[in-house]
């Protein structure tokens, strides 16, 4: 069971997850509870490691001080006795390493992805603490497991991939003793809106979504569950008898052409032009191999003859990448867009779906599409400021009359 920032943001938000997996283990079941970092922790741990990044080793460390508060006040609120006296002195073991690190980031002048990442693991490895320390408290015999122990990655620092081999081997022997024994491990880990609830989709759908700016979901976290053909419940720690919506391997049959929109922003289109390089070999190698060897993803492609246009959503490494880029090409840059995917099955075989799309935005310029290489998914980008009004069009278009074997239309109307 994965529970987000949200659903441990403080105590009260803590006792709701505890009460959730109670119920869980009253069904006969046995959960590994995984949890993200209390909400907008991360975002300030990041804030604290960029001050320090710059040399403002006092705004750093002022963050760190209050996160620390917020923590303690947080554990205070929810434990009792000698289980609070042991989680205060870990959360000030941590903190106090926490601030050690941020001096020798300010000391050196420089933050580095693999400091940043550092940093930013306190948040899940304080949250989960206080959690398995709960779950303790509440009679679920919580066990706090270090995620560092079991999740093994390479070290592509700030992307980095999981060792799928190794993770496995780790749980066997960390994680799958304590579920065995009747405890409930707890780590840390690294959707909201007014729309229908999509009672069913498939992994295929929920992969697209994910990757494509879905919060909820992170690509790489269902991929395990896809390959086992293991069933995952997206739901929602404040409205626990929701039964959520269900990601299986094969999706139900829907007469809505799409089940859903996700839109992905802050990205950035380079459009790659070279004359010279008309018809010659290896002229497309030679651009994506630079990408390759920056580690920056692309999102969508269009090609021509002579002209190439990508989208990324990483600026880090722009000026180095076009630098490479303008040996080959004559290279220019347009920032501020955004990518809309509509994600449903079979979108390529229905006859006109293009049409009714682009009629529905048709006041919105659209910069580049794609459609043709997914079965699914039909993507497109517009500028960032035209998002809000194209996802208001294109839901009246499309899920105005939904299909209630796949919607919960029932919601909505009460």
């Amino acid at each position: 069971m994965k529970f987000g920032g949200t659903s441990v943001e403080d105590a009260a938000a803590m006792r709701r997850t505890a009460a959730i997996v109670r119920g869980r283990r009253e069904r006969g079941l046995q959960p590994v509870v995984v949890v993200s970092a209390m909400a907008k922790v991360t975002d300030q741990l990041l804030n604290a490691a960029a001050c320090a990044g710059r040399g403002c080793k006092a705004d750093a460390l002022a963050i760190s001080s209050r996160l620390r508060h917020r923590h303690i006040e947080t554990a205070n609120d929810l434990l009792c006795g000698e289980l609070f006296t042991e989680v205060e002195a870990s959360i000030h073991r941590r903190f106090d390493s926490l601030d050690d690190l941020l001096r020798g980031i300010a000391a050196v002048g420089e933050l580095t992805p693999r400091t940043s990442d550092k940093v930013v693991s306190y948040g899940e490895r304080l949250s989960s603490r206080i959690v398995a320390a709960a779950f303790a408290q509440e009679g679920l015999n919580g066990a706090h497991v270090d995620a560092r122990r079991c999740i093994l990655t390479d070290s592509n620092y700030g992307k980095a991939v999981p060792q799928e081999a190794g993770i496995e081997r780790a749980l066997a022997v960390e994680v799958l003793p304590l579920v065995e024994a009747g405890k409930t491990p707890v780590m840390g880990g690294f959707i909201g809106a007014d729309a229908l609830r999509v009672k069913a989709i498939s992994f295929e759908e929920a992969a697209e979504l994910a990757y494509f700016g879905a919060k909820v979901l992170h690509p790489a976290t269902i991929l395990p569950a896809v390959q086992k053909s293991i069933p995952v419940w997206v739901l929602n720690s404040r409205n626990a008898a929701n039964e959520g919506t269900r990601i299986t391997a094969v999706a139900p049959p829907c007469a809505s052409p799409f089940k859903s929109i996700a839109v992905k922003k802050r990205l950035t289109i380079i459009d790659i032009v070279a004359n010279r390089m008309l018809m010659s070999h290896g002229y497309l190698k030679a651009v994506f191999d630079i990408f390759d060897r920056y580690h920056c993803i692309i999102d969508m492609v269009s090609t021509s003859e002579v002209s190439v246009s990508v989208t990324v959503d990483s600026n880090q490494r722009l000026p180095e990448i076009c630098a490479e880029l303008e040996k080959i090409a004559d290279v220019k840059l347009e920032g501020s867009k955004a990518l809309i995917c509509m994600v449903g099955e079979d979108i390529r075989g229905q006859s006109g779906i293009s049409g009714r799309v682009f009629s529905a935005i048709r006041h919105v310029n659209v910069r580049m599409i794609s459609q043709g290489a997914s079965e699914i998914n039909m993507s497109f980008m517009i500028e960032e400021a035209d998002v809000e009004e194209a996802v208001r069009a294109l839901h009246h278009e499309f899920f105005s009359a939904p299909d209630a074997t796949v919607f919960d239309i029932e919601a909505r109307s009460v």
